[in-house]
């Protein structure tokens, strides 16, 4: 065997080792997201109507109303949304929009929550996507 095949198959090796280790330690979520059981699509439903509820509660000035409705929103998502050990960003900006209402600053609370709850509705739209993918992978693969 020549120093290049050794090196080439130390390579390879070594790719999968670091694949392998992402995939254990899920960085990225693959993991969490292929092994997903059926994502409860009637709770994000639920919660994007009343984030865009809370859009127009918004544009018509009535900040109360769309942080009530947020909130509902917020409970009705829950923790479905989240993808691998990545710490969730959205719940330091939850937490100050929750601070701002208790000092009656609702058109501030309710802003923060929205960008909060839009960026949970993405993530859970991408774990579904990543799913979809991981179990039509697999079907084909008979698995």
């Amino acid at each position: 065997m020549s120093i290049w095949t050794r090196i080439l198959a130390g390579g390879v090796v070594l790719v999968l080792l670091v694949a392998g280790l992402a995939f254990w330690m899920d960085l990225y979520g693959i993991r969490r997201g292929c092994f997903a059981s059926q994502l409860d699509q009637a709770n994000y439903q639920s919660a994007r109507e009343l984030y865009a509820q809370a859009g127009g509660a918004v544009a018509s000035r009535n900040y109360g109303a769309a942080n009530d409705m947020l909130n509902l929103a917020l409970s009705k998502l829950g923790e479905s949304y989240q993808l691998g050990r990545a710490e969730d960003e959205t719940d330091e900006l939850v937490t100050a929009a929750k601070a701002a209402a208790l000092r009656n600053e609702f058109q501030i609370a309710a802003q923060m929550k929205m960008e909060a709850m839009n960026r949970r509705l993405y993530l859970f739209q991408r774990k579904t996507r990543l799913s979809g993918l991981c179990h039509a992978i697999a079907k084909r693969w008979g698995f």
